[in-house]
């Protein structure tokens, strides 16, 4: 695939990614967000493996709907997480964000304690 015709598909998932925040966030005023979210959810996860495993041109389209279904699933997860915390909610919240930032970062470190934890322990 051309560069070209990359940043076009790139391009057409940007703009299901806010179609879908906008559409999300109207149908949340008559939906409740738990059950949009399972909806979205499931629809993603049928386009996932029709993007990773088909051919032709339909995965491509595939990956420029998951960012459709993507648009909701931060602000609506993040918001029912900490939607009964009562007094603990900065808590949760930082917990939160703090493991969004902790997940990519914590398999890197934990495989270089072990490398090093094993190297020492064998030597």
């Amino acid at each position: 695939m051309l560069q070209k015709d990359a940043s076009f598909y790139l391009k057409l998932h940007l703009i299901g990614f806010m179609l879908g925040r906008f559409s999300g966030s109207y149908i949340m005023k008559r939906v409740p967000a738990a059950r949009l979210l399972s909806l979205f959810c499931a629809l993603d996860s049928d386009r996932s493996p029709r993007g990773l495993l088909g051919s032709g041109v339909a995965p491509l389209w595939a990956i420029v709907l998951i960012g459709f279904f993507h648009s909701i699933m931060f602000p609506t997860i993040f918001a029912l997480s900490i939607k009964q915390l009562g007094r603990y909610t900065k808590l949760g919240s930082s917990l939160l964000v703090a493991s969004i930032l902790g997940g990519p970062s914590a398999p890197p470190l934990w495989d270089s304690f072990l490398t090093t934890a094993t190297f020492a322990w064998l030597s």
